[in-house]
């Protein structure tokens, strides 16, 4: 098998690498990977910076690893900017360092990606292996598996990665036991039935009207609007966007099937959107932009809208983003995820995984709790 680095996926025949994702994770399929190149969200100066680990045999694209060379921590939603506080107090440099992930998508799906009909040990065993001799030969700090699935973690562990465990709030229709909104309320308790109503009405008297466009339904002044309502609310936040708008008009074309938006209207104007992607089963939220703050607004773009929109496609499960506990009282319920660490410096990768062992604790007693919050009756 012949192993190689390289800096962009250009070098690579999108079908093969899309044959790895069986899984069909839109996070990691070329066009996503791609359209952040070519758009410029990652190299040039974003800090993200590809090292993508492929595997051959006889020519055919056999593994691969989404890899990244890192100079920040940001965009990853797995913080670790007080290991990096740590690195500076020992006067060490933890920047740069290597992330395994989809950047900006804190999603959690497979990222050690291998041709099914091969065996996985040997190809996983190459890639790890060479991610290692990399990060020990070009002296960077440290390796971060981000968002794995359990099998992707347990082969990282096997290679001497530590475990960091975090949650998030997804909803699920699994066993399609809700057919309308309405199912959906009558599995709450009666307090919180009528603050979702509440909410709800507020936005049918405000006069707000909301409707779900899918790719093909996009044109350039919806994009534009978009961009607009997304990254002012980014800046409002005291933060930058990561992405451009070039990079979501061209990845609706190349990939229109999955996309869409929630667009809010108020008298023939839109005043707040959101970005989803979709595969046959999932739906996933990404993005959200407003106008001005609109009593409500946010829960019916980002949650109840969607949700419909996810009973009415028979989509079982919707991961609404990162972070968020208000999201319980929602009908959403807190699912670990999993990410994996591998720490160059001896000393403080033990330190590292000291810190992680206690807040292991913490979360699992964390999670614990916030399943006996469930709004259900």
């Amino acid at each position: 098998m012949n192993c190689q680095i390289i800096s962009s996926l250009a070098e690579v025949n999108a079908q093969q690498w899309d044959a790895l994702n069986t899984e069909r994770y839109p996070f990691i399929s070329y066009d996503f990977l791609r359209t952040l190149e070519t758009e410029g969200c990652v190299g040039s100066h974003s800090g993200w910076y590809p090292q993508y680990i492929v595997v051959y045999k006889q020519g055919l694209l056999v593994g691969a690893l989404p890899m990244y060379l890192k100079t920040h921590s940001w965009g990853e939603f797995v913080f670790d900017f007080a290991w990096a506080e740590a690195y500076h107090r020992s006067d060490l440099n933890y920047y740069p360092k290597l992330v395994i992930a989809a950047p900006f998508s804190p999603v959690t799906g497979s990222k050690l990606l291998v041709q099914p009909s091969a065996s996985r040990e040997p190809i996983t065993s190459i890639m790890i292996d060479t991610a290692i001799k990399h990060a020990k030969e070009h002296r960077i700090s440290s390796i971060h598996g981000l968002f794995l699935n359990p099998e992707d973690c347990n082969t990282l562990l096997s290679a001497g990665f530590i475990k960091r465990l975090g949650y998030q709030f997804h909803w699920s229709n699994q066993n399609q036991t809700c057919s309308s909104f309405d199912d959906y309320l009558n599995r709450f308790n009666a307090k919180q039935r009528k603050n979702i109503k509440r909410e709800r009405r507020r936005i049918q008297e405000m006069g707000v009207s909301l409707k779900m466009l899918e790719g093909q339904q996009m044109n350039e002044a919806l994009w534009l609007q978009f961009y607009h309502l997304y990254s002012s609310t980014c800046r409002r936040k005291e933060g930058m966007p990561y992405l451009n708008l070039n990079f979501f008009k061209e990845l609706n074309r190349r990939m229109s099937s999955a996309i869409v938006l929630a667009v809010a209207m108020l008298k023939d104007e839109i005043i707040a959107m959101s970005f989803f992607i979709k595969t046959h089963h999932t739906l996933y939220g990404r993005y959200w932009g407003c106008a001005e703050q609109y009593d409500s607004l946010h829960f019916e773009t980002c949650y109840y809208t969607p949700i419909e929109y996810c009973i009415r496609n028979k989509l079982l499960h919707f991961d609404a983003g990162a972070q968020g506990e208000h999201k319980i009282s929602r009908g959403f319920m807190p699912v670990p995820t999993l990410s994996a660490h591998w720490i160059n410096h001896i000393t403080l990768r033990s330190a590292i995984q000291n810190f992680l062992d206690e807040e292991t604790c913490h979360i699992i007693e964390r999670l614990n709790k916030l399943k006996q919050c469930a709004p259900f009756n």
